[in-house]
């Protein structure tokens, strides 16, 4: 009798349930946002942190003719954004159709038609909706038989002409000009690199390139000035010294520089920011070492460390070791100390 009245009841409450128009289906018990598993419904966060409104246009947005079938669409990040929607057309008019779909911000599309414009609008995305499309730009893939690619060069903050372009076929290389004619007060020009800040990959005026796609090339500037690079400030054995990077300090970077003898080991430690890995906690800038041999062949490479533990090497020859510091962080300003000795004992 007692079961009997509890199935009784179940079934008065599922007849109430009906009537009210609140039924509840089990087969949606376990589906997303249904039934009571207290789950989140689609485009919903069960974190709490979803956004409460769309994301607005992206601005900025650029193309480039990667190959003749090719075009990479990149644009700066919109807050808020989930990701973005690229739509093309062949007509700066007509009928924008969706490309691709990415979280990323560059888009590379491929499978293009040679000799031909495109035209590409972006939105970005989350759970609330998508934004209206940006204002369109176009790129125009080369003809298939040539295939053709422009180096162009910028002085990068000199003076004087830039070379004149270079138009050449993939898979072609070509040699880099020299800056004849171009100068900067108190600098050397020193070739040429793929980003304005020295940061990229450098090459030497008259070095062989072959590109890969449109690019331009920006002067390389090298400080004569002491703590420049063609003036390195000296170091002497267990002497710290004590020196700041500032807001004008050329190229953000100091260059040091000490005599070594073959087969002698030395040890370098320098002093940053950072608490007990880094330094003693008196200094303000975080900072990375490189070191190589005057004729530049490298010791080491963008070390961020050496306070508790030295950087050590033992030359086979003897000659002049320069040591490069330079900003570990966008904060490139600051205090720090470097110091080297021939004993595993810091000074």
């Amino acid at each position: 009798m007692r079961k009997l009245f509890i199935i009784l009841a179940v079934a008065v409450l599922f007849i109430a349930a009906a009537c009210s128009g609140s039924f509840i289906d089990p087969g949606m018990m376990d589906q997303p946002g249904g039934g009571f598993s207290g789950g989140k419904g689609p485009g919903g966060d069960s974190s709490g942190s979803e956004p409460k409104t769309k994301p607005v246009t992206p601005t900025g947005v650029t193309a480039s003719a990667q190959s003749s079938n090719s075009i990479k669409i990149s644009w700066p990040a919109v807050s808020g954004a989930s990701g973005y929607y690229v739509y093309k057309s062949t007509n700066a008019n007509g009928q924008y159709n969706k490309s691709g779909t990415v979280t990323d911000t560059s888009y590379t599309d491929t499978g293009l038609n040679p000799n031909t414009t495109y035209y590409y609008k972006v939105s970005a995305y989350n759970s609330i909706g998508e934004s209206s499309q940006s204002a369109n730009v176009s790129a125009k893939t080369p003809s298939q038989s040539s295939n053709t690619y422009t180096i162009t060069f910028n002085v990068n903050g000199g003076t004087g002409t830039p070379p004149a372009q270079i138009t050449t076929n993939a898979g072609s290389s070509k040699n880099l000009p020299a800056g004849n004619g171009l100068s900067k007060p108190n600098y050397t020009f020193g070739g040429w690199n793929t980003k304005t800040d020295g940061t990229g990959t450098n090459y030497n005026a008259g070095a062989s390139y072959t590109a890969t796609g449109n690019v331009t090339l920006y002067a390389k500037w090298t400080y004569n000035g002491q703590g420049g690079e063609n003036n390195p400030k000296p170091l002497t054995a267990n002497n710290w010294i004590n020196d700041e990077i500032k807001s004008d300090t050329p190229n953000k970077e100091i260059w040091y520089s000490f005599t070594v003898k073959s087969g002698t080991t030395y040890y370098v430690w320098w002093n940053d920011r950072v608490p007990n890995t880094g330094g003693d906690g008196s200094k303000t800038l975080n900072v990375r070492v490189d070191a190589s041999y005057s004729g530049g062949s490298s010791i080491f490479t963008n070390v961020d460390a050496a306070w508790t533990a030295p950087q050590q090497f033992t030359p086979n020859s003897n000659g002049t070791v320069k040591l490069r510091v330079y900003p570990n962080t966008s904060t490139n300003a600051g205090t720090f100390a470097i110091v080297f000795s021939t004993t595993n004992t810091r000074p």
